[in-house]
C-alpha cells in the first residue's frame, strides 16, 4: 500500500594518510632527481614564500577584523547615544514627570 524508501548505498573507497609512506616517497623522488641531475632549487624558496604569504594573509585578516570590531563598537555607541537623547527628550517634555 505504501511505498517505503530504499536505503542508499555509497561506493566510498576509504583513503588513508600514512606520513611514513609520504616521507619515503619524498625521499625516493629527491633521490631520483639527484640521480638524473635535476635539482629543484626553487622548492625551498617556494615553501618559504608560501609561509610568508600565509603570515601576511593572517596579519591582514587580523587588521581587517579589528577594524570591523571598531566600526561595530562605534555604531553601537552612536545608536545608544541617539536612544538616550530620544528618551531624554520624551521624558523632559512629559508634564507628568
Amino acid at each position: 500500500m505504501f511505498k517505503l524508501p530504499k536505503y542508499r548505498s555509497f561506493n566510498y573507497p576509504p583513503r588513508y594518510y600514512d606520513p611514513e609512506h609520504e616521507e619515503l616517497m619524498e625521499r625516493v623522488r629527491k633521490a631520483e632527481q639527484e640521480r638524473d641531475g635535476v635539482v629543484d632549487k626553487d622548492a625551498e624558496y617556494r615553501q618559504e614564500n608560501l609561509r610568508q604569504r600565509f603570515r601576511e594573509a593572517r596579519r591582514d585578516s587580523l587588521a581587517i577584523s579589528q577594524g570591523r570590531k571598531l566600526k561595530y563598537r562605534m555604531r553601537i555607541l552612536v545608536i545608544l547615544g541617539i536612544l538616550c537623547l530620544i528618551t531624554y527628550l520624551i521624558l523632559a517634555d512629559n508634564p507628568f514627570w
